[in-house]
C-alpha cells in the first residue's frame, strides 16, 4: 500500500516538474521571438531610413558615384555588425531560465520568488515533502502568471509603428518625384554603375533630327547635325514631365562667344505646332556653324553642333523683268526680289545668278504643296562672254506668260514658286519659296441710276415708258483697269407661245465710248474712280435686224414688255471682259403726242451734248492732274524739266488759262495782310491800274465798306470848324439831306437846345 502511494507521489512530482519546465520553455521562446522580431524591425527601420535619407540628400546634392559607394559600404557594415551582435550571437546562446522565471514573477505583485526557489532547489537532494511543497508553490505562481503579460511586446510594436512611418515617408517621396524616385533608389543601393537621375522636365530633340531622350543629358556626348548653307533651321523639342512656363534655346558661335538665349514658341494644336520650336534664320548661322542646347525647368537636351554643309548651289541674285500686256499701257518694270505680283498676261523674263557655276535648272509653281507648272532654266547666253557671272547665270529661253489657270481655285490656298539649280558638279540646290499672285483681269461692272426722269432703285425691276418715248439712261461703271465702252442691250419679253427677239437700236445712242469715242477710260498704272455714262433709248427706232439708218422699226404695242440690260467691256486682249447688269423690264404705256415726242427728242439731244461737254472738261482736268508716270519730277525749288519755256513776250503754254470770271490758278495768292505780288504797283500820283473803275452812279468796289455803326474809312474827315466835304449841300429851299429827320412827336435832333434860362436860338 505504501509503495503505491510513494509511486503516485513520484508521478505527481514528475508531472509538476514537466509543467514547470514547459512553461519556462514557452516563456524563453517568447523572449527569443520578440528579441528576433525587434532586431528585424530595427534592420527594416535602418534600411528605410537609409533609403529616405539618400533619396532626399541625393536629389538635393547629387552625390558622386564614389561617395555613394562609401556610404553604402558603411551602412552595410553597420547593419551586418548589428545583426551579428543582436541576432546571430543570441541565437547561438541558450536563454537563462532564471531570466524567464524572473520575468514571470515580475508580473505577480505578491510573488514569493517560488519559481526562482524551485530552480535553485530542483537539483538539490531535498526530502520529498519539501520538494513537493516547493513545486506546489511554483506551480501555483506559474498558474497565476500570464506569459504574454509577463513578457510584453511593446518594444516590437513601437518599432513596427516607426517602420510604418518611414514606409509612408518613402511612399510620399515616390509621389513627389515619380520620375526620379526609381533612379534615386537605384543610386542608393547599387552605386556601382553610372545612373543619372531624371530631371523633372525632360526634353527630346525632334528637329532638325530626332534624338533620344536622356534622364540627364549633362554628360552626354556632343552630337553634330549637318545643315545646308543659307537655309533657315527649325529647332523643335518634345517636353515631358513637369511642363515649364518657358523653354529656351541657348547657343554660341565663333561670332558670339557668350551664350545667347531665345525663347521657344509653345505648341498650339490649332496652328499645327505639336512641339516647342524656334527657327534660326540664315543670318543667325555663321559659315562655321554653332553650338546649342535647349533648356527648360531643370532639364536640358545634350549639346549639339550645327555643321554647315558647303557645296550645294544657292541663289545669289534674282532679276525679274515684267512686260505687262499692251492694252494696259504700262511700261516694263524690273525687280530684284522674288515676290511676284502681276496681272494675268504679263510676260516674265527671269535671270538667276548662283554662287557657283551651274548648268541647268527649272522653276516650279506650287499650289498648297502640289506642283502645277514647271519651266526650264538654261545657261544665260545673253550675258557678255567677259562677264564673270556668265557661267553662274540661268534664264528662261522664252518669257513666262502668267495665265489665270495658275491661280488656285480656292483663294485660301497659298501659291508659291521656287527655283531648282544644278551645279556643274551635279549638286542640286533649291531657292526659297517666293509668293506668286496673279491678278486676274475681272469683268467690268455697271449700275443704272436713271432712265428718263425716273431714279432707279437698287431692287427695282420694272420701269414704265411711253410707247414712243426717247429716254436718256445714266449710270456708273468701273473696272480694275479701265472701261472701254458700255453697250445697251434689248430683247422682247415674249407672250405665251412666242420666242424672245433681240432688238437693235438704229437711232439714239446705244454705245457710250466716251466723248471722243476712244474709250470711256484710258488704261493707267493706277486704280481709277467709277465713270459716269449716258445712253439714249429711242423706242421709235428699234429693229430686229440692224441694217443701218435704213432699218425698219419694229411695231410695238401698248402693254408690250422689253428686257433691258447693259454690257460694259474693258480692254483685255485678245477677248475683252464683258460684264452684265441686272435686267430691267420696260413696260410700254400710252404714247406721247407728236409735240411732246419731239420735245423729248430735242431734250435728249441737249442733255447728251451737255453731258459730253461736261465729261470732256472733266477729262481735261483729270489729264492735267495725272502727269505721265515716266516724266521726271522736279526737286523742290527746281524748274520742271518737262515744261517748255516761253519765249520773251509770249504767254506761258504750261499754265492753265482761267475761264472768264474765274481766278487765275497760276498766280500766287497773298497771305492775309500782305500785298498782292501779282498786281502792278502804281507810280506816285497815278491811278491804280489794278482797281476796277466804277460806272457812273455805281458804288466804288475798291473801297472798304464800313460795318454798321462804324465810320466810313474811305471818307476824308473835316478839320475843326470846316464843312464836311463828304456831305451833299442842299439847294436853296431844299431840306438838308444829311440831317436826321425826327419821328412824329420827337424833338428835332439837329436843333441846338437852349441852356436853362437861355432863349431858344
Amino acid at each position: 500500500m505504501s509503495s503505491n502511494v510513494a509511486g503516485q507521489r513520484t508521478q505527481i512530482r514528475q508531472r509538476t516538474q514537466a509543467v514547470l519546465e514547459k512553461e519556462l520553455t514557452r516563456a524563453r521562446g517568447r523572449i527569443r521571438t520578440l528579441d528576433s522580431l525587434s532586431v528585424l524591425l530595427v534592420v527594416a527601420l535602418g534600411v528605410l531610413g537609409y533609403c529616405a535619407a539618400m533619396v532626399l540628400l541625393d536629389q538635393w546634392l547629387r552625390f558622386s558615384e564614389g561617395f555613394r559607394q562609401i556610404v553604402l559600404g558603411g551602412f552595410l557594415a553597420a547593419m551586418g555588425a548589428y545583426l551579428v551582435w543582436a541576432l546571430v550571437l543570441p541565437l547561438t546562446r541558450r536563454i537563462n531560465p532564471y531570466y524567464a522565471a524572473r520575468a514571470l514573477e515580475k508580473s505577480l505583485p505578491d510573488s514569493k520568488n517560488s519559481l526562482v526557489n524551485w530552480l535553485d532547489l530542483r537539483e538539490e537532494p531535498l526530502p520529498p515533502l519539501v520538494r513537493d511543497a516547493v513545486q506546489k508553490r511554483a506551480v501555483e505562481e506559474l498558474q497565476a502568471a500570464d506569459v504574454e503579460q509577463a513578457i510584453p511586446s511593446r518594444w516590437p510594436l513601437r518599432l513596427f509603428f516607426a517602420v510604418v512611418v518611414l514606409v509612408a515617408l518613402v511612399v510620399v517621396l515616390r509621389f513627389i518625384w515619380p520620375d526620379q524616385f526609381g533612379s534615386l533608389v537605384q543610386r542608393a543601393f547599387y552605386p556601382f554603375t553610372p545612373k543619372a537621375v531624371p530631371t523633372h522636365t525632360r526634353l527630346q530633340l525632334k528637329l532638325p533630327i530626332e534624338d533620344e531622350m536622356f534622364d540627364d543629358a549633362t554628360d552626354a556626348p556632343i552630337l553634330p547635325i549637318k545643315v545646308e548653307r543659307r537655309r533657315p533651321v527649325t529647332i523643335a523639342v518634345d517636353v515631358a514631365g513637369l511642363i515649364p512656363d518657358t523653354v529656351w534655346l541657348e547657343y554660341t558661335s565663333s561670332l558670339i562667344p557668350r551664350p545667347v538665349k531665345r525663347s521657344l514658341i509653345p505648341p498650339d494644336r490649332d496652328q499645327g505646332r505639336v512641339y516647342w520650336q524656334i527657327t534660326l534664320q540664315e543670318q543667325d548661322i555663321p559659315n562655321d556653324g554653332l553650338m546649342f542646347r535647349v533648356r527648360g525647368g531643370d532639364g536640358s537636351t545634350r549639346q549639339y553642333q550645327l555643321v554647315v554643309e558647303k557645296g550645294r548651289p544657292e541663289v545669289e541674285d534674282l532679276e525679274l523683268v515684267l512686260d505687262y500686256p499692251a492694252y494696259l499701257k504700262r511700261p516694263p518694270t524690273q525687280q530684284n526680289y522674288g515676290k511676284l505680283r502681276a496681272p494675268e498676261g504679263t510676260a516674265v523674263r527671269l535671270t538667276v545668278t548662283a554662287d557657283q557655276p551651274v548648268k541647268s535648272g527649272f522653276l516650279e509653281v506650287r499650289v498648297k504643296d502640289t506642283t502645277v507648272h514647271t519651266i526650264s532654266l538654261e545657261p544665260d547666253l545673253r550675258t557678255p562672254a567677259d562677264d564673270p557671272r556668265r557661267e553662274r547665270r540661268l534664264a528662261f529661253r522664252e518669257p513666262w506668260i502668267l495665265s489665270r489657270e495658275l491661280k488656285p481655285k480656292d483663294p485660301s490656298f497659298p501659291c508659291n514658286y521656287r527655283l531648282q539649280i544644278v551645279s556643274t558638279e551635279g549638286k542640286v540646290g533649291w531657292s526659297l519659296d517666293y509668293p506668286l499672285e496673279i491678278l486676274e483681269d475681272t469683268e467690268p461692272w455697271a449700275i443704272i441710276k436713271q432712265i428718263g426722269a425716273e431714279i432707279i432703285e437698287p431692287k427695282q425691276e420694272l420701269v414704265r415708258l411711253p410707247l414712243n418715248d426717247v429716254a436718256p439712261i445714266r449710270g456708273l461703271t468701273g473696272d480694275d483697269h479701265a472701261v472701254r465702252e458700255v453697250a445697251l442691250r434689248l430683247r422682247t419679253v415674249p407672250r405665251p407661245g412666242q420666242q424672245p427677239q433681240e432688238l437693235f437700236l438704229f437711232g439714239g445712242k446705244s454705245v457710250d465710248r466716251g466723248s471722243d469715242d476712244k474709250g470711256l477710260q484710258q488704261p493707267r498704272p493706277f486704280a481709277q474712280p467709277p465713270e459716269e455714262f449716258q445712253l439714249i433709248l429711242d423706242l421709235t427706232r428699234l429693229t430686229t435686224r440692224f441694217a443701218g439708218p435704213a432699218s425698219k422699226p419694229i411695231e410695238l404695242q401698248v402693254g408690250d414688255r422689253l428686257e433691258l440690260w447693259l454690257e460694259p467691256s474693258d480692254y483685255r486682249e485678245p477677248q475683252p471682259n464683258v460684264g452684265k447688269t441686272k435686267p430691267l423690264i420696260i413696260e410700254l404705256t400710252e404714247p406721247l403726242d407728236k409735240q411732246d415726242q419731239q420735245d423729248k427728242q430735242q431734250q435728249a439731244q441737249d442733255q447728251q451734248q451737255q453731258f459730253d461737254q461736261q465729261r470732256k472738261e472733266q477729262q481735261e482736268r483729270r489729264d492735267q492732274q495725272n502727269q505721265p508716270m515716266d516724266q521726271q519730277q522736279p526737286m523742290k525749288g527746281e524748274q520742271d524739266p518737262n515744261q517748255k519755256e516761253p519765249m520773251k513776250g509770249e504767254q506761258d503754254p504750261n499754265q492753265k488759262q482761267p475761264m472768264k470770271g474765274e481766278q487765275d490758278p497760276n498766280q500766287k495768292q497773298p497771305m492775309k495782310g500782305e500785298q498782292d505780288p501779282n498786281q502792278k504797283q502804281p507810280m506816285k500820283g497815278e491811278q491804280d491800274p489794278n482797281q476796277k473803275q466804277p460806272m457812273k452812279g455805281e458804288q466804288d468796289p475798291n473801297q472798304k465798306q464800313p460795318m454798321k455803326g462804324e465810320q466810313d474809312p474811305n471818307q476824308k474827315q473835316p478839320m475843326k470848324g470846316e464843312q464836311d466835304p463828304n456831305q451833299k449841300q442842299p439847294m436853296k429851299g431844299e431840306q438838308d439831306p444829311n440831317q436826321k429827320q425826327p419821328m412824329k412827336g420827337e424833338q428835332d435832333p439837329n436843333q441846338k437846345q437852349p441852356m436853362k434860362g437861355e432863349q431858344d436860338p
